[in-house]
This record gives C-alpha cells, sequence and structure tokens, in this order.
C-alpha cells in the first residue's frame, strides 16, 4: 500500500526531529494552534515535510541551511531556533550553521544577521554544540 503525503511528511520530519526533547521539537501534534486551525499542523507536515522535504537532489543539511538563510532574511527568530536545532539533528555543524547566517549580511543587513546569530548562540548553549 502507498504511504499517504501525511505518511511520508511524518518520516521525513522525524529525520529533522530525532533525538530532540519534545519542547524543543517546535512541532507539537497538539499545540494552542488547534482551537483555531486544527488541521494546520497536519498541512505543515503533509505539504512542507511531505511534498517538499521529501523531494530529491537535496539532502537535509542543504535543506536546513536553505530554510535557516530564508528565515533569517525574514526575521523569524522562534523558527530559525527551530531550524538550527533541526540543522544540528541532520549533521550541521554550529560553524557551518554561523557561516550561514554570516553569508546573509550583504542580503538583509547586520541587524538581522546578527539577531539571527545571537539565537544560534541559544541554541548552541543550550545543546553544548
Amino acid at each position: 500500500m502507498e504511504e499517504t503525503r501525511y505518511e511520508i511528511g511524518m518520516k521525513k520530519f522525524r529525520e529533522y526531529t530525532a533525538n530532540l526533547p519534545e519542547a524543543a521539537v517546535g512541532q507539537k501534534m497538539s499545540d494552542p494552534l488547534d482551537s483555531v486551525a486544527p488541521e494546520f499542523r497536519k498541512w505543515i507536515i503533509e505539504f512542507a515535510y511531505g511534498d517538499i522535504y521529501s523531494r530529491p537532489h537535496l539532502d537535509n543539511k542543504e535543506r536546513t541551511l536553505i530554510v535557516i538563510a530564508s528565515l533569517v532574511t525574514q526575521g523569524m527568530t522562534t523558527q530559525i531556533a527551530t531550524h538550527i536545532k533541526r540543522g544540528l539533528v541532520a549533521g550541521l555543524t554550529k560553524e557551518q550553521i554561523s557561516e550561514c547566517i554570516i553569508q546573509l549580511i550583504p542580503y538583509t543587513g547586520f541587524p538581522k544577521v546578527q539577531q539571527a546569530l545571537t539565537t544560534a548562540k541559544s541554541v548552541f548553549d543550550e545543546s553544548n554544540q
């Protein structure tokens, strides 16, 4: 029997969250958004992880660097922390993550990069990386 988009997405999601405590995962299956958008997390799993993250040609480390870069340019601090944690699970080093963020200075500016590096430092400190 063919796997559903949700099953494919959950398999990929677990690759990015293996060994993380539940509080660090950032995508709890039951969360406060359930009362206003009960299918929201399901859509993230199906679309982002099932359809996009599961595509061929890029590995989990490469995808995570792309996501971190995108989030830095948008100033999405909470999501940056979540994806830095996932990047560490995917096998990125703190130096690779830091360099990814530093590379964005000419494109997004010092304030967003400083904010992202501060977030990265907090994640590294928490994870003892």
